[in-house]
């Protein structure tokens, strides 16, 4: 019994001694110096971990000198971490730990560090943050449903976390484990003082992409900074300030990127195609900027993963929503007010946000009108548009979230008449209408779930639609004073709309192999449906009732598609980037396009600072958009590719170069790009608005564009901003046209320069500007004329037209200034801006056409759009 006793005390202290010993290594320490002797260091081991160390001294290097950047790492782990980089390792003899030789080095697999990257201040997950491991010797981007995954050393490994305006985060991990870790990062504009706005990370400015020159990555902050029309911020307009962006007419958002037409730009909305991305006939875009968080421009080798296009593919996240609180804004702008609303469903784990925007053109127009016009007669000219964005996103755990959004929005214009008259006989009422109607409609729900610390799966399925609606009425109303006859309503109506649109289904994987290696394979199907044309006729004539209906037969083309993508190092500073995609279009019931897409990209790192890039690209597009080239109509008709007309092809070659140092970066790209299967209306054909007879309108040709770009920017400072100048030739070419020669495209525009900026004055005040200019648009003008032979000829003069495209418009060029108030409530903050659009009144073309002089000759006149306009506009936080 007595034995038992003295066992079970012994015991007792031996695990009391081991408690202790254990509680010291098991702890986590921060522990940073330079410069220190090993001595020193051990010193500071045994103060942490409360434990003496001895060793002889001949295992070490007396002169030579660490540093040590422990933070919040296990005290066991640094300790051996940091024996291990000696060639050392230990023994415990009760409280002391005996220094020795490492004989055999444990050889162990590398660790993996995964995890997601939120914005402090909301939870929101951020998508395309940089995360570089051991001073960027490997770099990984989140995903857009910001998740990473990286490869970690065996020993200390150094963690930066970098996202445009945003503070870096910092973290050293040790690799004897796997990780999945949450990292925050706050924006710099809602804590910093003013005395530190040239603060930002120690190791140089967010590089998005390493080494990719042929993308722009634009954040909100540049979006809401720079100077906008009426008050309406809009990330379409900035994205047109960059190398190879050519816009159209001015006032015209349509983007001609690298020669490509407008409809062969891929505008994604949260992964969903968008038809037509513009209102007010292309002077807005549907994108309401509180509703935005990001974007990023593609112009040159862009993923497997997308198709469809054949030029650009903008890419445009929206917000997810606050995950901790409520928060919102309300403006007022001289054209529309908004309402943005954000926030947690459940805390945490759903969060929602709601944007609406309205214009009130309408309501300013019909005071204005009721004045003008007398009692008996009212005339509208109806113009407004409104948008309205949603989004729910729930989060299952750390490592699935199921996401749903949608958006619609709509242009109403046209015109509302109506006359009273009245005699002895009867009171009658006259109306008029002729109101045209279009708009988007899409949602989608996306599921991402990760299967592992390096694998990802993502499902999603959308819908998206656009349509035109034309509506024509007249409308006769008599009330006879005399109760013998019969009062009259007599109408007629004409109706006319057309529509295109997309049900898809896909599902993707995406794999980290090893620290050099990743890949991603996905497909999917996709239904085309084209709606080309219904009209309608209808009619009450002394109460008789008619209708008719026109309507072409709706075309449902499916697509199938797959695509593969490898991210490799293939050697020190090599990098490559290939993908496949292919597709296959059904345009009859046995008759199929079978069409792959290769990409290849190679950047190579020269050194610290710069990249060199070169990319060839092959993508397709299986529909086309029948555009007049002069205003961009929203009456314009999609179609789809047949046997007669086959996919456009456009196949792209680009090389480029970029330079980054602190706070300057410089990227210059020339690039070849040949088209092929395009498609442009005939001479003299009629303006297509129904899909009966489109293919007898137009002709299918080529195309070949080429040109220099460069921009060079400064990323941080009190000033920030970007000077970019393209050279670019755009040429057509058309069996049909132009006797078959070889002629300018409209966009041919030789010579754009933008240059941005924007200066903090102070920490609630900042003033910016841009200035474009743009050489002018190709034209065709008659160059000779005679008088017709026969007197009663209605067209007296004959003109006698030489090439196409043979004249170009005068240059196109605008300064927009704006300034930007800002104060800081209890609650929030307002923000007052005020502005000038086109400030020194620059008559630049809208359109040119042939017209008399006031002394009866024929002559070219230039119609302009946007004069000077002044912009003010207020904006809530809350």
């Amino acid at each position: 019994m007595r034995f038992k006793i003295i066992l079970s005390f012994l015991l007792f202290i031996l695990a009391s001694g081991l408690a202790g010993q254990t509680d010291g290594f098991t702890k986590f320490i921060e522990f940073k110096g330079s410069k220190l002797t090993f001595e020193e260091v051990i010193a500071g081991f045994e103060k942490r971990m409360d434990i003496r160390v001895q060793y002889d001294a001949q295992l070490v290097s007396p002169n030579k000198k660490y540093d040590i950047n422990y933070i919040n790492v296990k005290a066991k782990t640094a300790f051996s971490d940091f024996l291990a980089h000696n060639g050392l390792t230990y023994s415990l003899q009760g409280n002391q730990a005996i220094l020795k030789k490492q004989i055999v080095p444990v050889v162990k697999p590398m660790s993996v560090i995964s995890g997601r990257v939120v914005v402090k201040q909301s939870g929101e997950f951020l998508g395309n943050a940089e995360i570089s491991i051991n001073h960027r010797k490997q770099v990984v981007y989140t995903s857009d449903a910001g998740y990473f995954s990286g490869f970690l050393n065996l020993d200390t490994n150094y963690i930066e976390i970098n996202y445009p305006g945003m503070f870096a985060v910092f973290d050293t991990l040790s690799g004897d484990r796997n990780y999945f870790v949450n990292y925050s990062l706050e924006f710099m504009s809602e804590s910093l003082p003013e005395a530190n706005v040239k603060v930002i990370t120690p190791s140089g400015e967010y590089v998005p992409q390493l080494g990719r020159s042929d993308q722009h990555f634009i954040s909100k902050s540049r979006i809401k900074r720079l100077p906008h029309l009426l008050g309406e911020p809009d990330i379409i307009r900035v994205m047109s300030l960059y190398p190879g962006v050519v816009g159209g007419s001015e006032g015209m958002l349509g983007m001609y990127i690298r020669g490509g037409a407008s409809d062969q730009n891929l505008v994604l909305l949260d992964d969903v195609p968008v038809f037509n991305s513009y209102h007010l006939y292309g002077i807005f875009s549907i994108f309401n900027d509180d509703a935005i968080k990001s974007a990023t421009l593609l112009k040159g080798s862009f993923p497997a993963k997308y198709g469809g296009r054949l030029s650009s593919v903008v890419n445009v996240q929206s917000k997810e929503g606050n995950a901790y609180r409520i928060k919102g804004s309300v403006s007022f702008g001289l054209l529309a007010s908004k309402i943005f609303l954000e926030g947690p469903l459940i805390k945490n784990r759903t969060t929602f946000t709601i944007a609406y925007r309205r214009s009130y053109l309408d309501f300013m127009a019909k005071p204005v009108t009721g004045l003008l016009l007398n009692n008996d007669s009212i005339q509208n000219n109806v113009y407004y548009f409104w948008d309205f964005n949603a989004r729910i996103t729930h989060r299952f755990n750390s490592k699935s979230r199921i996401t749903a959004s949608f958006y619609t929005g709509r242009d109403v214009g046209g015109i509302d008449e109506k006359i009273n008259a009245q005699n002895t006989e009867f009171n009658a009422t006259e109306r008029r209408k002729q109101l045209s109607s279009w708009g988007n409609v899409l949602g989608s729900i996306k599921w991402n779930y990760y299967l592992g610390k390096r694998t990802g799966l993502l499902i999603k399925a959308h819908i998206t639609a656009y349509d035109y609606s034309f509506n024509q009425s007249y409308q006769l109303k008599k009330k006879f004073k005399s109760s013998s006859q019969l009062d009259l309503d007599d109408r007629t109506e004409y109706k006319l709309q057309n529509g295109i649109q997309d049900r898809e289904v896909s599902a993707s994987l995406q794999h980290k192999a090893g620290e050099k290696l990743s890949w991603n394979l996905g497909g999917g199907i996709c239904q085309h449906k084209f709606i080309p044309g219904n009209r309608t006729f209808s009619s009450v004539i002394s109460g008789n009732e008619t209708e008719y209906f026109f309507n072409d037969p709706t075309v449902t083309t499916p697509e199938y598609f797959g695509f593969g993508e490898l991210n490799a190092i293939v050697m020190d500073h090599v990098y490559l980037d290939m993908g496949l995609r292919i597709s296959s279009y059904q345009v009859l019931k046995t008759f199929y396009y079978i069409l792959p897409e290769p990409r290849i990209s190679l950047r190579y790192q020269l050194n610290d600072f710069s990249w060199f890039r070169a990319g060839v690209m092959r993508t397709r597009q299986f529909f086309h958009l029948l555009n007049n080239l002069t205003l961009g109509l929203p009456s314009d008709i999609w179609v789809p590719s047949v046997v007669r007309f086959k996919p456009s092809l456009c196949d792209q070659f680009s090389i480029g170069y970029s330079y980054r140092k602190k706070e300057y970066q410089i990227t210059t790209e020339v690039f070849y790009k040949k088209l092929k299967n395009i498609l442009e209306y005939k001479d003299n054909a009629g303006y297509v608005t129904s899909g009966n007879n489109w293919e007898d309108a137009v002709t299918d040709g080529s195309g070949e564009a080429y040109g220099w770009e460069i921009m060079t920017e400064k990323t941080r400072g009190r000033f920030t901003g970007w000077l970019s100048y393209s050279l670019m030739w755009n040429w057509r070419q058309f069996h049909e046209l132009n006797q078959g020669n070889k002629f300018p495209s409209r966009y041919d525009r030789r010579n754009n320069i933008y240059i941005a900026g924007v200066y903090r004055v102070k920490k609630n005040f900042d003033f910016s500007f841009s200035w474009t200019y743009n050489s002018g648009f190709a034209i065709t003008t008659p160059i000779a004329k005679y008088l017709s032979p026969t007197p009663q000829d209605p067209y007296r003069e004959i003109y006698i037209f030489g090439d196409r495209n043979n004249t170009r418009t005068r240059d196109n060029h605008r300064l927009d200034i704006a300034f930007n108030f800002e104060k800081a409530l209890k609650n929030g903050s307002r923000i007052w801006s005020i502005g000038v659009f086109n400030v020194y009144n620059r008559r630049n073309p809208f359109y040119v056409n042939l017209g008399y002089s006031a002394s009866g000759e024929r002559v070219l006149y230039q119609v302009s759009l946007l004069p000077i306009l002044p912009n003010v506009s207020y904006k809530l936080n809350f």
